[in-house]
């Protein structure tokens, strides 16, 4: 039986293999991918997985959590840029833009609230 963190690695390289003719918007870059990869790393030390992984409609990828009834987001766009959002079913609650260097401490901080 394959892994969660497995089965995240295969959606990054399926993602990583679109071409154009499979995905109208921006296609995830080298940069985006990497970030992707190494925030799974980091997931992966607290068993959190994302419930989704997809391309970002502006080109990227998007990490998607559905913990304790919150939505999450983490998007890495194209340009190194990386935006969190926390949300409940009546709108966004949290919206931070960060980069890569804190992207550990969200983790621990936001989403660890919800693990722990």
């Amino acid at each position: 039986m394959q892994t969660l963190n497995q089965k995240c690695l295969d959606q990054i390289r399926v993602i990583q293999n679109l071409g154009s003719d499979d995905y109208i918007h921006g296609l995830p870059n080298k940069l985006s991918i990497e970030n992707a990869l190494e925030t799974l790393k980091i997931l992966a030390l607290k068993h959190c997985y994302p419930t989704q992984i997809c391309p970002s409609p502006d080109g990227g990828i998007m990490f998607e959590f559905t913990i304790n009834n919150l939505y999450y987001l983490l998007e890495f766009y194209n340009d190194s840029d990386i935006v969190y959002l926390k949300s409940n079913n009546q709108g966004a609650i949290e919206s931070l833009d960060i980069t890569m260097a804190q992207v550990a401490d969200v983790i621990n901080t936001c989403f660890g609230k919800q693990l722990g």
